[in-house]
């Protein structure tokens, strides 16, 4: 039996972690043209945004995957990337299917974050699915939403030098 796990919780966790960041510097390093940042609401991070970046030119909104541990910090930058194949697999939902500009993963142990363009990710997602769900090993977890339903999504590890070469996927160190 799956472990299920409780939406606000887990968010509560993300938040916390969040929090303990140095969000500013992260935006900095990945945005260099950044004024400041700001929290989305409730709503708009159902919708798929975490925060909203201010820059010179634009205001972009972020996707944000906060990770604990780099799996491939210690051997350098040829670490993995997790990426989402179905955010609600019972209802064919799609990973990346939200309204953020951008999907940014951060790894706290490692100081390593890996920016994508969303857009572009979930074209990327969506050609490859089958291929990947045929050939990788598929992760799934069960999460209680915020209205209780269940709901399972599920993910593949890729290395990044795979995804790296599709040309929309940036990576940094935050010092």
């Amino acid at each position: 039996m799956k472990t299920i796990t409780n939406f606000a919780v887990s968010l509560e966790k993300s938040e916390k972690a969040l929090a303990s960041m140095d969000l500013e510097k992260v935006f900095r390093r990945v945005f260099p043209r950044y004024l400041r940042h700001y929290k989305a609401s409730v709503q708009q991070d159902r919708a798929g945004t975490d925060y909203y970046v201010v820059t010179e030119t634009v205001t972009v909104q972020v996707d944000m995957k906060v990770l604990s541990r780099d799996p491939g910090w210690k051997s350098g930058w040829s670490s993995c990337l997790p990426i989402e194949l179905w955010s609600v697999k019972d209802r064919w939902i799609c990973g990346y299917d939200g309204n953020a500009d951008f999907v940014l993963w951060v790894y706290r142990d490692s100081n390593r974050v890996v920016l994508a363009r969303r857009k572009e990710l979930r074209d990327y997602v969506n050609l490859r699915r089958l291929e990947w769900m045929f050939f990788l090993k598929e992760y799934e977890s069960q999460t209680r939403s915020w209205n209780g339903t269940i709901y399972t999504s599920s993910f593949v590890w890729l290395p990044f030098f795979v995804v790296a070469k599709q040309g929309f996927f940036y990576q940094y160190k935050v010092a």
